[in-house]
């Protein structure tokens, strides 16, 4: 498999995250393959098994799905607008006894 080039997003959270999401793909997909289906497969939910074990049937891979929020990414985006409040709101307050 070729090596996997960061694109813009990885190189932000990359050195102190890693990678969101390592999916597995067939040997033969190019560059241009593997990095759509990284991306789809980040938005999609997925299943699991053990890789001693032989792939599943599709009948057989209910009972391994993951299924998470898609909402998960946008939670740390809330989190900064309220730190931001936070912050203005603290910025004010000194500058009000400052002032006295």
């Amino acid at each position: 498999m070729n090596a996997h080039k960061p694109t813009v997003d990885n190189d932000v959270y990359s050195p102190w995250i890693g990678q969101a999401i390592e999916c597995w793909m067939p040997e033969e997909f190019k560059y241009a393959w593997e990095e759509i289906t990284e991306k789809f497969c980040y938005i999609q939910d997925i299943y699991w098994f053990p890789l001693n074990d032989t792939i599943p049937e599709r009948s057989e891979r209910g009972h391994n799905h993951i299924s998470y929020y898609q909402s998960v990414p946008f939670i740390p985006g809330v989190q900064e607008l309220f730190f931001i409040q936070f912050v203005s709101a603290l910025f004010v307050a000194c500058l009000q006894l400052s002032l006295w």
